[in-house]
């Protein structure tokens, strides 16, 4: 029984470590993809109208240390440099989320660490009182071959 709490304790570690790995992967895939986007930056789109037609553009709004804001056009919905910043704004909302899972499997890795002891102690308890109902129920059955037929 030690041996296959052993087993289990291993296998849960290698496989929150593995999933570790996986994000860390990840994140290095995306960041090898191309620009990530700062974290105060984001896409609007604006409407002008010429000659009674109205044209949509979209601009890229960055907001400096300062609070102040610039917002360059980027051109029409679809164009490259549109496309350019939605990918790079996609990234790091990507690596976002990746740093909050990693963070919490972190956490869950040294919450595991630390509370691994009472985990141990209950199926220890658990494993000697099962042995010890199977030691009675095995005495149970001994007494009832011994016990002559009436």
């Amino acid at each position: 029984m030690v041996e296959m709490l052993t087993i289990q304790k291993s296998m849960i570690n290698s496989s929150l470590e593995a999933e570790r790995l996986r994000l860390q992967q990840l994140e290095d895939t995306i960041r090898a993809s191309g620009r990530v986007a700062l974290a105060k930056c984001w896409l609007t789109e604006s409407h002008e109208t010429k000659n009674f037609k109205t044209y949509t553009y979209i601009r890229l709004v960055t907001e400096k240390e300062n609070g102040k804001t610039t917002s360059p056009s980027l051109g029409r919905p679809g164009s490259s440099r549109h496309r350019e910043w939605q990918a790079a704004i996609a990234r790091r909302e990507a690596l976002n989320e990746i740093a909050l899972q990693a963070a919490m499997l972190q956490e869950l890795m040294r919450r595991q660490e630390n509370k691994q002891g009472l985990i141990d102690k209950a199926l220890q308890l658990g494993s000697i009182e099962s042995s010890t109902r199977q030691q009675r129920s095995e005495g149970d059955v001994c007494d009832r071959d011994t016990t002559p037929d009436i």
